[in-house]
């Protein structure tokens, strides 16, 4: 195969999403930009520019989601189930079920689910033409009390879907 007909198989092969653009440099940044948004909303609360848990959620969440979008981050799942968590806990806590230090216990918990499936994700798509077996997103909430508000195991939500905002994401 000529050099340039090789060049126009691999563009071909990115544009249709066979080969994914994921930097992990990207998504550093975009890491570290959500963490820049939760800690500014964060400090809007603590002074009272906002009212309630659930407005810092809301004041982070487009904050967060344009963080991601812009670094082309292929779990973007794994983003919606962090905010959808995070909206869980801050109604929550404002609604005094929880307590904030339970809920960020409950959150880094999830923050330390999420990353190794990302890292299973990204394995798997090393290590083969495809993607990881679909796992249940729910699943990743099991035993966060403070969030979920049970010990129990959570019942898969209609064809395991969850919802964020406008946003219903099922599996």
């Amino acid at each position: 195969m000529n050099r340039a007909r090789f060049t126009f198989v691999l563009i071909g092969l990115a544009l249709s999403g066979c080969v994914g653009t994921y930097s992990q440099s990207a998504t550093r940044d975009a890491e570290r930009r959500a963490q820049q948004a939760y800690i500014q909303c964060n400090t809007e609360l603590r002074d009272g520019v906002l009212k309630s848990y659930r407005q810092a959620v809301e004041c982070a969440r487009p904050k967060v989601l344009a963080a991601y979008q812009s670094a082309a981050y292929p779990n973007m799942d794994l983003v919606q189930l962090d905010l959808y968590a995070r909206a869980l806990g801050a109604q929550r806590i404002d609604r005094g079920q929880a307590t904030p230090a339970a809920v960020n216990r409950d959150i880094a918990e999830l923050e330390r689910r999420i990353a190794a499936e990302q890292q299973r994700r990204l394995n798997a798509r090393r290590t083969t033409t495809g993607g990881a077996t679909a796992i249940s997103l729910v699943s990743l909430l099991n035993g966060l009390t403070a969030i979920t508000g049970t010990s129990q195991k959570l019942p898969a939500l209609g064809q395991d879907c969850f919802k964020v905002g406008t946003f219903t994401h099922c599996e």
